[in-house]
């Protein structure tokens, strides 16, 4: 059970990490397009070992204590990576409360503290919600296609699940494919533009590629893999998550949803969730933002922290 004394002590290292976060600069150029293999650095997490051969910029590892990675459940009897301690219940106390049936919103200086970290994290790459992987070059013209369907094929089963009332959304351009399903209730109405109404689903680039070479990657590109890819060279590719609900009327435990999504995706695609762009119920049964960043792997949520040598 955390305590005010822990509580306050990861508030403070939220801030600390966000404000350290502004003045980094980006890390070296993006891995995934050059012709050198990524090899994942061993002194860092699973996560950022795959969020950095993706491109993601300005992400970094927490480094915690051994007591207080025992006190949060990460190594231990509660270890959660054999699934007896759920990570919503560690990242619960660095959250924003934005909804729950007594208390309503959290106070002041925490959704302040949230807003700040969503407009210093607006110019990154890690700062929207992202699905991305490796696939083989014979998959090159349907991948995004199929992953996009795949994903909005899951959140339709899952909202049929929780009962609301759904209308297909469909946003396609010139360039850019966007698609899934809008809720209707008394604040959220159907509409042509995504941020307008409360949708989720799944977008991407359909021309190619854009920004090749930048962290800002959109599309499909030939790829040298990183290490943990089995094949030497294949296909990256890599789209947007759409989540305008948790904006517009907080309804649900995203990271739930998204994870359960990423359970049916084909192999080695992922899910990047970004600090402030998903909801999770805390362990007092509070539904809040989450304030860390997660790669999502098929169910399984990794987050961005290392344990210091003991």
């Amino acid at each position: 059970m955390f305590t005010n004394k822990l509580i306050k002590r990861l508030v403070v290292f939220s801030l600390a990490l966000l404000f350290s976060g502004c003045a980094m600069k980006p890390g070296p150029g993006v891995y995934t397009y050059s012709e050198s293999k990524y090899i994942s650095d061993p002194k860092s997490s699973r996560a950022l070992n795959i969020a950095k051969a993706a491109g993601l910029m300005r992400l970094k590892d927490e480094v915690i204590s051994v007591e207080e990675a025992t006190e949060r459940g990460i190594i231990g009897p509660t270890d959660i990576n054999d699934g007896t301690y759920h990570p919503a219940f560690i990242l619960g106390s660095t959250g924003v409360v934005v909804w729950n049936n007594f208390l309503g919103v959290a106070s002041f200086p925490l959704a302040a503290a949230n807003i700040i970290t969503l407009l210093a994290a607006r110019k990154s790459s890690s700062a929207s919600n992202s699905f991305f992987g490796w696939t083989s070059e014979a998959k090159k013209d349907e991948i995004l296609k199929d992953v996009s369907t795949q994903i909005i094929g899951d959140l339709g089963v899952l909202l049929s699940e929780k009962n609301d009332d759904v209308k297909v959304f469909s946003g396609d351009t010139y360039s850019v494919s966007l698609n899934g399903y809008s809720v209707l209730n008394d604040k959220c109405q159907a509409g042509d533009k995504v941020y307008k109404t409360c949708t989720y689903g799944a977008g991407y680039y359909n021309k190619g590629a854009r920004e090749e070479y930048s962290s800002h990657f959109d599309g499909v590109i030939e790829s040298v893999n990183p290490d943990f890819v089995s094949s030497e060279r294949g296909i990256f590719f890599k789209g947007g998550l759409i989540d305008s609900v948790s904006y517009n009327n907080p309804l649900h435990n995203t990271l739930e949803i998204w994870s359960t999504v990423s359970e049916g995706l084909p192999e080695q695609t992922y899910l990047y969730l970004a600090p402030g762009k998903y909801l999770l119920v805390n362990a007092d049964g509070l539904l809040i933002r989450g304030r860390a960043p997660l790669i999502i792997d098929h169910g399984k949520v990794e987050m961005f922290i290392t344990v210091e040598d003991q």
